[in-house]
């Protein structure tokens, strides 16, 4: 497929790949430090050919992103996906995890789940308080000395 026919059917896709190389490759380009200068790369067969990427990433959905799994790794066929603005924004560099009772999510998704502000989860891992009492949904009790 030639560039002749992604204005159509994948344009949107097309217009992600380019700018997936453009971040990487263009020092001109306003998220270069985030990406080409920390050794973010582009497989070569993306790099070579919207064919190959469009093969195996398939059309993108609307309202999704290109995402890296791993967010230190480059852009290739088994460390990207298709992902909600949600889930980029808790696959970001920075984003602290939690794991407690088998799961492990982005405090983010922990505060949600059982009620509070992430800010309030921040402050108890900074107390130094067990983990069954930094995600408890309850209020914790001020005791005086």
């Amino acid at each position: 497929m030639g560039n002749h026919g992604l204005w159509g059917t994948h344009r949107k896709t097309y217009q992600c790949w380019s700018d997936m190389k453009q971040r990487c490759l263009n020092p001109k380009h306003k998220q270069f430090p985030n990406y080409g200068a920390r050794g973010i790369t582009v497989c070569t067969a993306w790099l070579n050919s919207f064919d190959k990427f469009l093969s195996d990433m398939g059309t993108k959905p609307d309202g999704m992103t290109i995402d890296r799994i791993d967010n230190s790794g480059g852009y290739e066929p088994n460390n990207c996906r298709w992902a909600t603005t949600t889930q980029q924004c808790c696959n970001r560099r920075g984003i602290q995890h939690l794991t407690f009772m088998g799961a492990t999510m982005p405090i983010e998704h922990w505060g949600r789940r059982i009620g509070r502000d992430p800010c309030t989860i921040r402050y108890r891992i900074k107390r130094g308080l067990p983990m069954e009492i930094v995600l408890s949904p309850t209020e914790l009790s001020q005791k005086k000395d």
